[in-house]
């Protein structure tokens, strides 16, 4: 893996980002049972997209609907960090952010919330969310891997190539949640499958070469 230190959500971020599959989109690659998505027609078209006109160079309207966050993504930019003490603190593990993250080959990329060190060793990748109660409960209550992020955990094993992964979840009032993750036959098929997507992805942009810019052919 090829591990990009930039801040997410920055300029240098999404351009790291542009065309390349995205653990954060694995749903429209595979499903959870393993099988390629309905939805990667619409994915490798917006890939396409993505590079025949690349994102600063829209209208602002396009931009700002776009980019503009939410008071989801504002809650979790808030309470990220107080999970990411928590678990610091009852694992005694190093939990440090990360910006962007790609395979060696640069063809797919993953923004971990956090890499887990023990002697400065790389252990586990994190992923952190921070819903609001009723969802905190409900996955509380199921006590597993939610099967809503199955993919993007999934996917963000296949990209950096750990082994294992922690899904967290943080909401005040409850106590934190957290399960590990273990690479297994699925992440093997989820691998299979985005391999099978990145020959279709590739296939797509030769089409399209003509319009996309030099720069970003190179």
């Amino acid at each position: 893996m090829l591990v990009h230190d930039v801040e997410q959500g920055s300029d240098t971020w999404l351009r790291l980002r542009r065309g390349i599959p995205t653990a954060s989109e694995g749903s429209r690659i595979v499903t959870p049972g393993g099988k390629p998505s309905a939805s990667q027609d619409a994915y490798i078209a917006e890939l396409v997209d993505e590079m025949v006109r690349p994102m600063e160079e829209r209208d602002p309207e396009e931009q700002m609907e776009q980019f503009s966050g939410n008071r989801h993504t504002e809650r979790g930019h808030a309470l990220e960090p107080k999970f990411r003490e928590w678990l610091a603190l009852v694992t005694r593990a190093d939990v440090r952010t990360v910006g962007f993250v790609t395979t060696d080959c640069g063809r797919a990329g993953c923004s971990p919330d956090s890499f887990i060190y023990r002697d400065n060793v790389l252990v586990r990748g994190q992923e952190i969310k921070a819903p609001e109660g009723k969802k905190h409960a409900l996955w509380m209550l199921d006590g597993g891997l939610p099967e809503e992020h199955k993919q993007q955990v999934h996917m963000s094993m296949v990209v950096t190539g750990i082994r294992e992964w922690g899904f967290g979840s943080y909401c005040p009032g409850y106590k934190p949640f957290h399960v590990l993750v273990q690479w297994d036959d699925y992440t093997d098929k989820l691998a299979a499958a985005l391999e099978a997507f990145l020959i279709r992805l590739a296939d797509a942009k030769a089409k399209f070469i003509d319009y996309i810019p030099q720069q970003e052919a190179a």
